[in-house]
């Protein structure tokens, strides 16, 4: 990448982790995969490391012994000459730290055990970005230069009608080029790579955007949670794999169709689905919608047929003096009621300042 140091085609990563058997193996994985790798064990020797030979990429764990990984990247994002370089975390990554790690100035985060396919999939997807932000860079450096070589061409009255034209017609390119790769830019960044549905950065920004937006109108905001489960009792929380995670976001994806609703990629196994402007019985209905969907694709898709179709909901009337985390903490409460009572349930929480009852929803669907 232009202005870092030689790179194979692929690009450059800079692997700072002190696990010994982990880091090695992601080190392997990255080399056979084509990038150009380099690893630091210590965050010290890092911080130097990486002024040497600028990367395309890091990947920090986020739990090094010999330095703080979050204040590490934060001093990364503070440095000019590093600040535009994305930072992966790896490692086994509590979801309760997930929003530390993004304020921290992390571009995503990857958690043990790695999944290959993923880690390709993620790090290809954000040497793309980077490598789009450049672009978008060089573009608006080449308009500054247009702007400047059009002024000194008037101050000067050497230029000819014709190279006004032609400047004028180069502008415009530029501009419509610049404003067509900000565009394709604010679309990749919002999206989970994987499922490509919106990653939790941007359902955080959304949640807090329509909390404010309702709080003024004094309209309803749901939140549906779905923890995709085997339902069998010998099933275990591994992960499900990067095949029916995208299946699961296709169907929820076309399932929710208003412009202002929002599919995200919550955590690792969970999707949340905020529905602005929508009533608890609003709600309702667009997870009944959710679990018919997901029964007729369990009747297509051998994979899918073992999985829960239980959601938990939470309503609220947005307030002055309430926050979005008390919705958050109400829908993960009815997701939970809701997984742990049955493999078909919809379990809802109403936090409006005179809530109904909460209750209990068994979804039939004609499998009794």
């Amino acid at each position: 990448m232009t202005g870092h140091s030689p790179t194979s085609v692929l690009g450059s990563i800079l692997l700072i982790d002190d696990h010994p058997e982990l880091g090695q193996n992601l080190l392997n994985l990255l080399t056979n995969l084509g990038y150009t790798v380099r690893r630091v064990t210590d965050g010290q020797i890092a911080t130097t490391a990486v002024q040497v030979a600028l990367p395309d990429m890091i990947l920090l764990n986020a739990a090094l012994s010999s330095y703080n990984s979050y204040l590490l990247c934060q001093q990364l994002k503070q440095d000019p000459r590093t600040q535009a370089i994305p930072v992966i975390f790896t490692g086994a990554i509590d979801p309760a730290e997930i929003s530390n790690l993004f304020h921290a100035g992390a571009a995503d985060y990857l958690t043990m055990p790695l999944q290959p396919a993923e880690l390709t999939i993620r790090v290809a997807t954000h040497l793309e970005l980077a490598r789009l932000r450049q672009q978008v860079g060089q573009q608006a450096e080449q308009l500054h230069r247009l702007e400047h070589e059009h002024q000194q061409a008037e101050i000067s009255l050497r230029s000819t009608h014709q190279r006004l034209q032609q400047e004028a017609q180069l502008r415009l390119t530029a501009e419509t080029t610049l404003l067509e790769l900000a565009e394709e830019l604010q679309r990749l960044t919002s999206l989970d790579g994987l499922t490509q549905v919106a990653h939790r950065p941007q359902f955080d920004d959304c949640l807090l955007q329509e909390w404010r937006r309702l709080t003024r109108s004094q309209r309803p905001l749901s939140l549906i949670l779905y923890q995709p489960r085997g339902n069998q009792p010998s099933s275990t929380e591994s992960p499900l794999d990067n095949h029916t995670l995208r299946q699961i976001a296709d169907i929820l994806r076309t399932t929710v169709k208003r412009p202002t609703d929002l599919v995200a990629r919550y955590t690792q196994n969970i999707f949340a689905v905020l529905l602005p402007n929508t009533p608890l019985a609003g709600a309702i209905n667009v997870a009944q919608q959710i679990q018919s969907q997901l029964q007729q694709a369990q009747t297509e898709h051998a994979e899918l047929a073992l999985l829960t179709r239980s959601l938990g909901i939470a309503n609220a009337l947005p307030k002055i003096g309430q926050a979005p985390s008390q919705l958050i903490q109400a829908a993960e409460a009815a997701l939970t009621e809701a997984n742990s009572t049955g493999n078909d349930r919809i379990v809802t929480q109403d936090i409006t300042p005179f809530p109904v009852l909460d209750y209990l929803i068994t979804n039939q669907l004609g499998l009794e």
